[in-house]
């Protein structure tokens, strides 16, 4: 991939601003969020989530609405708000070929990350088992997008191919290969696959555990 300065994080945030200015499709994510606060309240009752649930809840929304969907979905899949598009592009030059199944991934994380996440963020907030359900499904598909899209591509790379990504192949940690390569590549991959295990893992000794106390209290 050639390479190109990295644009000022000052300059890169007030073009976003102006894309989100002008384009209204930035009201889906941000109405799905708000709608989602509201959903989530608690009835009468139900005990309060611990901090450490929370946060996981907290997680699913905010990467349901503004990851998934804004991001990776709008910006990477649809193209939308273009400053932020010629980011994913010197990311990942996939998303400026159009490449399939970078496409897919796109359009999966919008109508099936965004529901279960929104679902699993309600659903602990009510103390349904149905949260922890949709939780895990949705960790187990963002940890195997995260290692199909990250994993492609370095195949492709040990394959012989020309690397889509700023790959640092001579570790001379340039300005670009900082921002593009080791921060907004190598981290994410890395965050996007640990969380969503740790996460499913919480979420599976809850839903045991809860299934455990409904069998006693059938049992009596």
């Amino acid at each position: 991939m050639s390479q190109t300065a990295p644009l000022p994080t000052s300059q890169l945030l007030l073009g976003a601003l102006k894309d989100f200015q002008n384009d209204p499709i930035v009201w889906l994510p941000l109405s799905v969020f708000v709608v989602s606060l509201l959903l989530a309240r608690r009835p009468k009752g139900t005990p309060r989530l611990s901090i450490g649930r929370r946060a996981v809840a907290l997680w699913h929304l905010i990467n349901g609405c503004f990851i998934y969907t804004l991001l990776d979905g709008l910006v990477g899949g649809f193209q939308r708000f273009p400053t932020l598009h010629a980011e994913y592009c010197a990311l990942d030059g996939r998303y400026l070929l159009q490449d399939g199944m970078i496409m897919i991934l796109s359009r999966v994380e919008i109508f099936v990350y965004l529901p279960l996440s929104v679902m699993a963020y309600v659903g602990m907030h009510r103390n349904s088992l149905h949260g922890d359900v949709a939780g895990i499904v949705v960790s187990t598909l963002a940890a195997y997008g995260t290692v199909i899209m990250s994993g492609g591509e370095l195949f492709h790379i040990l394959a012989g191919g020309t690397p889509h990504i700023p790959f640092d192949a001579d570790l001379t940690f340039s300005d670009h290969h900082i921002r593009y390569f080791w921060m907004f590549y190598v981290g994410p991959a890395i965050l996007w696959t640990v969380i969503p295990v740790l996460v499913i893992v919480g979420h599976w000794s809850n839903l045991v555990g809860k299934l455990e106390v409904s069998k006693k209290m059938k049992s009596r």
